[in-house]
């Protein structure tokens, strides 16, 4: 009923799986996302940089608006 399969994960093939092959690459790609036909296909480490350079361009902006809220705030105070 169940076969081992071949090649570098060891697991047992379910018997409604017809092509084991295919059933291994979808194991070792796991961490490259899902067999899709078409669309878009995103490596893990390149959303990851994307994300990572969003929050960082995020922060900084959030920082410049808040010296930027804070200067303003105060300003008034200062003609007297």
């Amino acid at each position: 009923m169940t076969k081992s399969c071949p090649g570098q994960v060891t697991r047992l093939c379910s018997p409604f799986l017809a092509n084991c092959k295919l059933y291994i690459e979808r194991l070792n790609n796991r961490a490259t996302g899902p067999v899709r036909k078409g669309g878009i296909t995103v490596r893990r480490k390149t959303f990851d940089l994307l994300v990572s350079t969003g929050g960082l361009v995020l922060a900084a902006v959030l920082l410049v608006a808040g010296g930027l809220l804070m200067w303003g705030y105060s300003f008034p105070g200062k003609d007297r």
